[in-house]
C-alpha cells in the first residue's frame, strides 16, 4: 500500500488523461491485507484510481510471454550487475 501511496503522492504517472493506472497482483493471500484493499477502493479519492487484476496465487509462471525464462535470465543478471555496483 505505501508503494501505491508513494506513487499517488509523487504524481510518477500522468493521470490528465483521466484513465486510472492499472496494476498486475498474484493473488497470494500475504499481499493484501484490509488497510490494501480499503486504500484501493476508495471511491472517495480523486485522481488515484487504480484498475486492479488479481490473478491465481502461485499463478506468475503462467503469466510470461514469449521466451519467459530467458527473460528472467536476462533480468536476473542484470540485477545481480545493479546489486555489485551498488555495494
Amino acid at each position: 500500500m505505501e508503494m501505491l501511496k508513494t506513487i499517488n503522492n509523487q504524481h510518477i504517472f500522468d493521470r490528465s488523461d483521466g484513465i486510472p493506472q492499472f496494476l498486475l497482483l498474484d493473488g497470494h493471500g500475504s499481499r493484501f491485507n484490509l488497510s490494501f484493499l480499503e486504500y484501493l477502493n476508495d471511491m472517495k479519492r480523486k485522481g488515484t484510481k487504480w484498475n486492479i487484476c488479481i490473478r491465481v496465487p502461485y499463478g506468475t509462471s503462467y503469466w510470461q510471454v514469449g521466451d519467459g525464462a530467458e527473460q528472467n535470465g536476462c533480468f536476473m543478471m542484470y540485477l545481480l550487475r545493479a546489486k555489485t555496483s551498488l555495494l
